[in-house]
């Protein structure tokens, strides 16, 4: 894979933290992974979508209906697709402490409203709630990247 300074040798491990939901190509970016790494690629990632909470905040503040995956689930079956012997754990990891004013900033951000609706946005997570734990994926498989 290209980083900093240009294409790089195949190393013991290859670690991907967060980024799964994000990769237009995901069965390309597992086979690069798997490429790069001689003895085990490790990824983590979240039980569901990071954003996916938002979808009640979509429908009240736009009457939009959000997706409700992709989720961890998929990933899985993708990434076993590829051929490769998919492993993985369930656990839960706190969620980190956000000051109420920034969780509003960024819940309005993510929701394309204007500053004005800040007001609106405290009321309706202050209905949502508190968020628990975020359920997380850990999955593992051995590399492909000849020794």
């Amino acid at each position: 894979m290209a980083g900093r300074g240009g294409p790089r040798r195949p190393g013991p491990l290859v670690v991907c933290h967060h980024v799964l939901y994000n990769v237009p190509d995901l069965v390309g970016f597992v086979l690069a992974l798997t490429a790069h790494a001689r003895r085990r690629v490790v990824v983590e990632l979240t039980e569901q979508h990071p954003l996916t909470e938002l979808g009640p905040l979509w429908r009240r503040f736009h009457d939009l209906e959000r997706p409700a995956g992709p989720d961890a689930g998929l990933a899985v079956e993708v990434i076993a697709g590829t051929g490769v012997s998919v492993r993985q754990e369930r656990w839960e990891r706190p969620r980190a402490t956000v000051a109420a004013a920034e969780r509003v900033t960024l819940t309005r951000q993510r929701l394309c409203l204007t500053a004005d609706r800040d007001g609106e946005v405290a009321a309706a997570l202050e209905e949502l709630g508190p968020t628990g734990p975020r359920q997380v994926r850990t999955l593992w498989w051995p590399g492909g990247a000849p020794s």
